[in-house]
């Protein structure tokens, strides 16, 4: 016998139902995934000569953790901060530099 199961990201457990609180949340979320992104991009790991930084594991568990859409979501905004200029990426200077960076 089969037994049917549906597979569900980690935080459709905490989010309301429906409503601003549940868009208020997801966009929270968002702020702080990207919050997680932008730190490990600056945590580098040396192993001789390039330097490893911990943004794999990072959109590893964004990933696993917010589901497909919230993911997405949160990589766009991502990328559009570092668009905007702001130091997220990894090599970045303290102003950023932006699109040209990207």
């Amino acid at each position: 016998m089969a037994i049917a199961t549906t597979m569900r990201p980690l935080v459709s457990l905490t989010l309301p139902e429906r409503g601003a609180a549940r868009l208020a949340t997801q966009l929270f979320l968002a702020l702080a995934g990207t919050l997680l992104l932008t730190l490990s991009a600056k945590t580098k790991v040396v192993l001789g000569p390039v330097d490893i930084s911990l943004q794999t594991l990072a959109v590893l568990l964004i990933a696993s953790a917010f589901g497909l859409r919230l993911a997405v979501a949160t990589l766009l905004l991502y990328l559009a901060e570092g668009a905007f200029g702001l130091p997220v990426f990894q090599g970045t200077p303290e102003k950023g530099i932006g699109i040209g960076y990207m």
